[in-house]
């Protein structure tokens, strides 16, 4: 087995490792974001219009689940 090319491995798992965890990381963070939208609207702090623009964006981000 040449070193090089498990080296090149080992550190192209590390990066995929590093990148799942900063998506979850990401994917928490908007999902507490998404929580905190609909708390403020079941207060109603949003107007409406207000209300509807947010929900576009929170399915926006919900479409690839």
């Amino acid at each position: 087995v040449n070193p090089d090319s498990t080296t090149h491995y080992n550190k192209k798992s590390e990066e995929d490792i590093q990148e799942t965890k900063e998506l979850t990381l990401t994917e928490q963070a908007i999902q507490t974001l998404i929580a905190a939208c609909d708390i403020a609207q079941k207060k109603g702090i949003y107007t409406l219009n207000e209300a509807r623009t947010i929900m576009n964006a929170i399915d926006f981000l919900n479409t690839d689940k």
